[in-house]
């Protein structure tokens, strides 16, 4: 590297060599002195020696060497020649100095690309990694909850086995006594039979004579002891060891710690305020199959990192969007899987698409690039309309199957864990869209123009909203969402509008009527929720998407 120490020196040299040796600052026009010797211009003036006012002589002493350089009038300082050599070698030592500049600006940029690629690398694996703890502590809670089911399958064997051996000890008992007084009473009824065709049989005179016989048979008969009451038997009941709120402390098995929270500590969550009226609205789309138009836009998504997956049902495929709204991709392309006629759209908890090809009547999950990663469902499970599509925290994918007007949640991994909606008074009429949060399903009911929740178990709790047009009432609903407050947002198609309600179903607000400008809608039909509180919905008649952001606050949650 001496090199560059050698090449630094020669550049200090050179900067002190290209000063002016009056103002000791880099030339400024440059004047050569009949001695060789270079001064500023303004320098010179300053200097200059006049013999007398009428300026019959006037000369300049170099401050190098002394030596005397005449100037001429009318010309002056002016006329004496510019050292263009000094010139072009201060003007090199600027560009020099520009192209070091921006030689040390590009390193600047390289080592903070580096730093911000290190820094995906590692958040990349760190997803990897949060991902294989996902694992691990998954299957801690399923040995735990495996370990206590034995325990309690071992318990439960043992008590039953003890129940079945004291109900026959007694029942062996009552056998016992059932058969003595049977063989008693066929003695008796024997004996009695006997005397009674003896008696029937048996002229008038000889039964005088045989009377004190037959009465003594009969004293036999009546002296037969036969208990008269039903024996007692020993009550059987079952106590539990523990109370009810202890049998549900223990079948909640434990808690998760997330990093340094602790039991009462109080977390801040930043949520979208609706109360505030200062919203951006950004649409994107227009009806077309290029990049970026749609043909009918159904389902969206939105991933973790702000990316929106929309389902463009008559163009059969998938259009992916930045948070912005601007086009990144389309699935399927070369070589992936072709998806046809696609509706409901998640992504799971791997970054996977989840969506319906009405064609085959099958689920597909796709990876990022539109590989086929699995297919879920089959004719017998899933009807030719399926069109809401949502995968809760515990990856479980839950269908809205709107032809068989029910409701079906599939583990990730495939099989069918939950089906409810299609019985009962409380039927569902052509449900569009299900998603479940904090222990409990929320279904549009589209023909029944109102929403209904049900529990973990499937099992009807309540119905909010009813048909009409005023706020907290539905026309046809739709898509519907859940934020980060559990407050409910959702496509009142009908009415062309979104309604947000709280957890508990009552109205807050709503945004959009009829139309075709921004903010308006013509049959919005599915809505997605980001992590930054933005709303996505697909206004499918106007074949775009449009793009909300509210302003934001803290909320505390205990």
């Amino acid at each position: 590297m001496s090199w560059i120490r050698d090449q630094d020196n020669l550049t200090r040299e050179l900067e002190e060599e290209l000063k002016c040796p009056v103002c000791l600052e880099e030339f400024v026009e440059p004047k050569s002195l009949a001695c060789s010797h270079t001064v500023c211009k303004v320098c010179l003036t300053n200097i200059a020696h006049h013999t007398n006012w009428s300026g019959q002589r006037s000369y300049v002493r170099c401050p190098t060497c002394r030596c005397e350089t005449d100037i001429h009038f009318p010309g002056g300082v002016d006329g004496l020649p510019t050292n263009y050599v000094v010139t072009a070698l201060i003007s090199g030592k600027d560009r020099t100095k520009e192209i070091k500049e921006l030689e040390d600006r590009l390193n600047r940029g390289k080592q903070a690309l580096r730093v911000r690629q290190e820094l995906l690398t590692e958040i990349a694996d760190m997803s990897e990694s949060l991902g294989h703890r996902r694992q691990q502590v998954e299957g801690d809670i399923r040995q735990t909850a495996e370990r206590i089911a034995q325990m309690v399958r071992a318990s439960e064997e043992k008590l039953i086995q003890e129940l079945n051996w004291r109900v026959a000890r007694q029942q062996r008992e009552l056998r016992q006594r059932r058969e003595v007084m049977q063989n008693l009473m066929a003695h008796a009824n024997d004996t009695f039979h006997s005397i009674e065709q003896r008696v029937n049989s048996t002229p008038t005179r000889r039964l005088v004579e045989e009377k004190n016989s037959i009465m003594s048979q009969l004293r036999d008969i009546e002296a037969i002891e036969l208990p008269s009451e039903i024996p007692e038997i020993e009550a059987i009941a079952f106590i539990p060891n523990m109370s009810i709120p202890d049998t549900e402390h223990l079948t909640t098995l434990g808690r998760l710690e997330i990093g340094d929270e602790h039991e009462g500590s109080v977390a801040s969550l930043t949520v979208p305020d609706y109360s505030n009226d200062n919203v951006q609205i950004n649409a994107s789309g227009t009806v077309g199959d290029d990049n970026g138009e749609f043909m009918l836009p159904w389902g969206v998504a939105i991933r973790d990192d702000g990316c929106i997956a929309v389902a463009d049902h008559a163009n059969s495929r998938i259009q992916v969007f930045d948070n912005q709204g601007t086009f990144l991709q389309t699935v399927p392309n070369n070589g992936s899987e072709r998806v046809r006629l696609p509706t409901g759209i998640d992504f799971d908890l791997d970054h996977n698409i989840v969506t319906f090809d009405s064609e085959n009547h099958q689920l597909k999950v796709l990876d990022s690039a539109g590989r086929l990663i699995r297919k879920i469902g089959n004719g017998q499970e899933l009807g030719d309309r399926v069109e809401g599509i949502s995968v809760d925290c515990e990856g479980r994918i839950i269908v809205t199957d709107t032809s068989n007007e029910c409701v079906l949640v599939f583990h990730h991994s495939g099989h069918l864990c939950l089906e409810f909606g299609a019985a009962g008074k409380n039927r569902l009429g052509r449900p569009s869209g299900a998603v479940f949060q904090h222990g409990r399903f929320i279904v549009s009911d589209t023909f029944n123009h109102c929403l209904k929740v049900y529990n973990r178990h499937g099992v009807f709790q309540q119905q909010i909203g009813r048909p009409g047009t005023e706020p907290g009432q539905f026309r046809q609903p739709r898509g519907v969402a859940v934020d980060s407050a559990n407050n409910i947002l959702v496509c009142d198609s009908g009415n062309c509008r979104v309604q947000v309600l709280d957890s508990d179903g009552n109205f807050i607000r709503s945004f959009g009527s009829f139309g075709d400008e921004v903010g308006k809608f013509w049959l919005p039909y599915s809505i997605a929720v980001g992590k930054q509180g933005e709303v996505v919905v697909s206004d499918c008649n106007n074949n775009r998407i449009q793009i909300y952001r509210f302003p934001t606050m803290e909320a505390n949650l205990e």
